[in-house]
């Protein structure tokens, strides 16, 4: 006897409550194979918490030596609150919108000291007694004839170092003495060293030899009028 779907509910005793609705909607016709749905809706507030990366601020000492660093003031994560109104429909969540977002705690800075005191060394090799002035610890791999000529211009030889773009800007010519293979010369970009301390070693094809290790490296003097002190 009802005329819409409103009445319908109410004769079977089914109220909507708060956001609830039916299908079809309550000032609606009774449809043909008179079934009607009531979708119960309910909301609520979640409040989340995201960290803030802290910034890194490098302080040059000219009192360490190259390459030692030192933390002197920890950093600390910075906290976002965000608050976001979550509706579910029939117990399943269907919707999530953010409301408001704020900055609960800011992030604290890490200090960090870098030495830029240049010490140069001596060290007895295979190859005879190097006068060094860095060393670093690197990741090296080895490539071999690709058809193409160095960064440099030059077609590779052994002896020719493949290194990151920042470090070929600071370092092309650079002589780098490499335990195990020869003192190289930077000469070379390696694209896919990137991540880490990396360089590339190069063996024409014949003589090929693959290497994939962490050792320590050694630049030679003289030092560059400009040397890098903070390596990327």
């Amino acid at each position: 006897a009802a005329e819409n779907a409103g009445q319908a509910l109410a004769e079977a005793g089914i109220s909507l409550q708060g956001l609830d609705y039916s299908i079809p909607a309550e000032d609606q016709p009774i449809p043909a194979d008179r079934t009607l749905k009531v979708v119960r809706v309910r909301e609520e507030v979640v409040l989340t918490q995201t960290t803030i990366p802290f910034p890194v601020e490098q302080i040059l000492d000219a009192e360490m030596e190259l390459d030692q660093s030192k933390v002197l003031q920890a950093g600390e994560l910075g906290l976002k609150a965000t608050r976001q109104r979550v509706r579910y429909e029939d117990g399943k969540e269907t919707a999530r919108t953010t409301e408001s977002e704020w900055v609960a705690r800011e992030p604290k800075a890490q200090k960090t000291a870098y030495g830029t005191k240049i010490v140069i060394r001596t060290m007895s090799t295979p190859a005879g007694t190097i006068e060094y002035w860095r060393a670093v610890t690197v990741f090296i791999t080895s490539y071999k004839d690709t058809g193409s000529r160095t960064s440099s211009g030059t077609w590779p030889v052994k002896g020719d170092i493949a290194v990151i773009l920042p470090w070929y800007r600071a370092f092309k010519g650079m002589r780098i003495y490499v335990p195990g293979y020869a003192i190289g010369v930077v000469s070379d970009v390696c694209p896919g060293c990137v991540g880490k301390p990396w360089i590339d070693i190069f063996y024409p094809t014949s003589e090929y030899v693959g290497w994939a290790k962490t050792q320590t490296v050694y630049f030679l003097t003289p030092v560059p009028a400009n040397p890098l002190l903070v390596l990327p």
